[in-house]
């Protein structure tokens, strides 16, 4: 049983949205909360116009049949969050009118938080038919914290601690009604924020949440479009939460699709999560067979080229967070059809490459229990998205870094039933790059300077360049990325001295180890050092010329010029 049997007074839907603003997102949550509050329902009676008459009725009706409770934590409140119950209007100025209480949150722990705002918004008057949970502000995959704050603190949001609140709000709701809320699921579990559609995600809450709502990419600041999306709800407020899920995807995809002129990018998916097992089942048998292939001894040959095949796909494939996500579907097609001759199913990259069948049928598998999308067969209900940058996105992404993989992912429930941090690890270990020999002391034995890449071991990809989009000029939800240069570089290096050469071109004094140096003799007293005798040009050597001078010191040159889009391979629907 998903949802306990409505019962007289109990509401078609409860609508809990949190948003997450103590940080530069907090004047979007305010944006949203007047959305929720300029959202009505659409009269079947248009003007000629197209436009809906709004009736005091109408809303007094859709009030007491949707619950829309919504908490706020901004940096205005000096530590407190604000809980509203929003009812139909939104008049400028009056939004406290629709405040219910103020929590002061200092002495509770973040998840302490998260879980009493969705269990008193059940508990208080809000039992219905159907749940919606929405979760707004920054986010970053499975990689790092959810839903953080500008503070610097140790209480953090993790994907396992939602696992937690989401278990514990159960609890809540089975001592409070009993046993008719055994089986109780979120109905539709909203992520609004950055890179949140994961395998990852899914899984670890599987047991607690009927469908996720999530993006694979960046989701701008401004979120959701929560007045059309509530629309929706309160013009049926019947709608069952598949139905309820396509349309978010529709009303958010279609909304920022007006943003195009802006080069905004989005993707939106509706998943599934009653399918996770059978889809972890799948990635295992991928990861295993990627993994036994890779390491297989008896033909190094073989095992040499299918690492290739799967370096081609993964750089190939669309990818999130600076390549340190990639989109499901989209690696498992190119393995499976990236070898075809067909422009709208090859892939340059991938072009007459023979990659093993018992790779090409997992990744069949995998593409089976997914979907691509476009229907609702898979559990991949529905995936849109709108702009270039994300056209290849078909709604699940799964973490596959280049270079490094965080301490953290082992704590995942997915990384253990799929095996797919085990052959990630010897993925990287094989792909990695060898430690550079020092050019001028190859005759001498080298100190090799263990693992000095990554400052952080803890934080996946590069350190080189560290920026937090949180405290810059933002565009996106996204917490912080990370750049670095080459996909897999060698985390040891040997210390090497650069000699440098004297006036005859030799190495100077003790710049090089290796060549032992003679002084020169000091003269006897009362005699004066001779001056150097010239250094002869080598016999049949020409003495070389000056260049020629330039009226354009830049003339002749060009900087190189690098698109940032696929050449030959653009997504067709």
């Amino acid at each position: 049983m998903t949802t306990p049997n409505k019962t007289n007074g109990d509401k078609d839907w409860n609508a809990m949205i949190y948003l997450a603003g103590e940080n530069n997102l907090a004047e979007e949550c305010v944006y949203a909360l007047k959305g929720l509050r300029r959202a009505r329902p659409l009269s079947s009676n248009k003007t000629r116009s197209g436009d809906h008459p709004y009736t005091t009725d109408l809303d007094h009706k859709v009030d007491a049949s949707v619950k829309v409770v919504a908490q706020l934590d901004a940096g205005g409140l000096g530590g407190n969050e604000v809980r509203y119950i929003l009812r139909r209007g939104d008049v400028d100025g009056q939004l406290k009118d629709n405040k219910i209480t103020t929590i002061d949150t200092t002495e509770t722990s973040y998840r302490g938080v998260l879980k009493d705002f969705i269990s008193s918004s059940i508990i208080k008057e809000g039992k219905a038919s159907h749940y919606l949970l929405v979760l707004s502000g920054h986010g970053n995959g499975v990689i790092s914290d959810f839903l953080s704050r500008d503070e610097e603190t140790s209480d953090k949001l993790s994907i396992p601690k939602i696992q937690w609140v989401l278990r514990e709000v159960k609890q809540d709701l089975v001592e409070q009604f009993g046993e008719e809320f055994n089986g109780f699921k979120i109905n539709i579990l909203g992520l609004d924020s950055c890179m949140m559609s994961m395998a990852e995600i899914g899984y670890e809450l599987r047991n607690y949440v009927d469908f996720m709502v999530g993006a694979e990419g960046f989701e701008p600041n401004s979120g959701w479009p929560y007045e059309q999306i509530l629309s929706e709800i309160l013009t049926d407020t019947k709608i069952e939460p598949k139905a309820l899920a396509f349309k978010i995807v529709d009303r958010y995809v279609n909304y920022y699709r007006d943003f195009l002129p802006a080069a905004r990018s989005v993707d939106l998916s509706a998943c599934d999560l009653s399918r996770c097992e059978e889809l972890a089942n799948a990635i295992k048998e991928l990861a295993d067979t990627m993994y036994n292939k890779i390491t297989d001894q008896k033909d190094p040959a073989a095992a040499a080229e299918t690492l290739r095949h799967i370096v081609l796909a993964h750089w190939e494939a669309q990818s999130y967070k600076d390549d340190q996500y990639v989109d499901l579907y989209d690696f498992c097609d190119l393995l499976d059809r990236g070898s075809s001759e067909s422009p709208e199913t090859g892939s340059v990259v991938m072009r007459y490459l023979a990659v093993d069948d018992n790779i090409r049928t997992a990744c069949q598998k995998i593409k089976t229990v997914l979907g691509d999308g476009t229907t609702p067969d898979g559990m991949i209900l529905k995936s849109c998205y709108s702009g270039p940058a994300v056209q290849y996105s078909h709604g699940l992404s799964v973490y596959f870094p280049w270079s490094n993989v965080i301490n953290t992912y082992k704590d995942l429930e997915f990384a253990k039933a799929t095996h797919w941090e085990r052959f990630l690890l010897k993925y990287i270990e094989l792909t990695r790059r060898g430690t550079r020999p020092c050019p001028f002391t190859k005759e001498q034995k080298e100190e090799v300077v263990k693992g000095q890449l990554f400052f952080n071991p803890v934080v996946a990809g590069f350190d080189f360049i560290l920026t937090q989009n949180k405290d810059a000029p933002t565009v996106n939800r996204v917490l912080s990325n990370r750049v670095g240069s080459m996909k897999n570089p060698a985390i040891d290096y040997v210390p090497c001295t650069c000699p440098t050469e004297n006036a005859s071109g030799s190495s100077g004094p003790g710049e090089d180890p290796k060549t032992p140096v003679t002084p020169e003799p000091k003269p006897a007293e009362g005699e004066s050092a001779k001056p150097p005798e010239p250094t002869k040009a080598s016999e049949g050597s020409e003495p070389a010329e000056s260049p020629e001078p330039q009226d354009d010191p830049e003339a002749g040159t060009s900087a190189p010029s690098f698109e940032s889009g696929r050449s030959g391979r653009v997504r067709k629907k």
